[in-house]
């Protein structure tokens, strides 16, 4: 049976904001004694399996903004005033509905958009970003 200590140890690791040495701290042992229980049966098992369930529910979560980032690119690739933006948006549907988002294509646009400063698509991706980790507060 693990106690409180390991159990928390292992939520800490599998939480994965503090290295080993801060979370031996925080549970109150030596960085070797973290170690040593991480060499034990019990305490790996239930690390791999709260691990496990972690990946599960991140994958629950990208499922869930997946629609979201969708119609994102789609409004970006249809509406944008940036030409730039458009063809990229456009760049990253195709990819992703060809199942392969890291096969991009190379789509070349020989217009000039000399009045536009700075990278529009990565501006409101960060900006949509930014609002999906202020609703997850």
């Amino acid at each position: 049976m693990l106690d409180e200590r390991k159990l928390k140890a292992i939520e800490l690791l599998v939480e994965g904001k503090l290295n080993r040495t801060e979370i031996a701290k925080e549970v109150g042992v030596t960085r070797p004694t973290l170690y040593n229980w991480e060499k034990e049966e019990e305490y790996s098992q239930e690390y791999d399996r709260l691990l496990h369930y972690k990946k599960l529910s991140v994958r629950r979560e990208v499922s869930r903004d997946t629609k979201a980032f969708f119609e994102n690119l789609k409004k970006i690739s249809e509406s944008s005033t940036n030409d730039n933006a458009r063809v990229k948006a456009t760049q990253l549907l195709l990819a992703y509905t060809e199942g392969n988002p890291e096969n991009i294509l190379n789509i070349k646009d020989d217009r000039s958009n000399d009045n536009v400063s700075g990278d529009v698509l990565d501006k409101e991706e960060e900006e949509w970003s930014a609002s999906k980790l202020s609703e997850d507060k």
